[in-house]
């Protein structure tokens, strides 16, 4: 008996831990574009407030501190802000606006190939070894994802059309300690890259939209 307990005693500190980090709540993390570009246009935007159409994923929700679909509205509307294409950037209620940008996030997400099997092997190897074998898996690296998938629709309201409607994707790929996997930093992080690269499709899609309009 007693020695069941000095095992289990290790086994709940590092499952304490492991769980532990993934509870603490964290800021969307993205690196805002730097040097905006001289403003080129005198068009004005609206911007529709995002449409989460997200399958409900309590993993991902429950590790925020904010409300992400407002940190991704404001995102949006600064990176747009940066491509100097638009003097303005406006509500949608303001119906003075010729183009409008209507956004809907379809994922945002971190994955961790077979992570309960994950979670399970580490309860296991921690059991039969006192705690210290987890320890050292726990500490060996593992593939670590964050995707994003948003449709973002450039419409004209002149001529009752869509400069654009594209759905964009993208899979950040890092390789990192198993333990790291379950720190919301961590996890924040790796989505903020991903919807980085999302953005970045997006403005080059933009720029190539309306200058080959002649909205300049």
């Amino acid at each position: 008996m007693r020695f069941i307990l000095k095992s289990l005693l290790p086994i709940c500190f590092l499952m304490l831990f492991m769980g532990g980090c993934a509870t603490t709540k964290t800021s969307f993390r993205y690196d805002n574009t730097i040097n905006n570009k001289p403003i080129i246009s005198n068009l004005s935007l609206a911007v529709a407030y995002p449409k989460d159409d997200r399958i409900p994923n309590k993993r991902i929700d429950k590790m925020w501190d904010n409300d992400p679909i407002i940190e991704i509205d404001r995102i949006i509307k600064e990176e747009i802000k940066s491509t100097g294409l638009f003097r303005e950037i406006v509500p949608m209620d303001n119906n003075c606006c010729r183009i409008i940008l209507y956004t809907t996030l379809k994922e945002l997400a971190w994955e961790v190939p077979n992570y309960d099997k994950l979670l399970r092997n580490t309860f296991m190897i921690s059991f039969l070894t006192g705690g210290v074998g987890g320890i050292i898996y726990g500490n060996t690296d593992t593939d670590f994802y964050g995707k994003v998938r948003i449709r973002l629709v450039l419409a004209d309201k002149d001529y009752k059309s869509n400069m654009l409607d594209k759905e964009y994707y993208y899979r950040a790929e890092e390789k990192v300690t198993k333990f790291k996997t379950d720190s919301a930093e961590e996890r924040a992080k790796i989505i903020g890259i991903a919807f980085k690269h999302v953005i970045e499709q997006f403005k080059e899609d933009l720029d190539k939209v309306i200058k080959e309009r002649n909205l300049l």
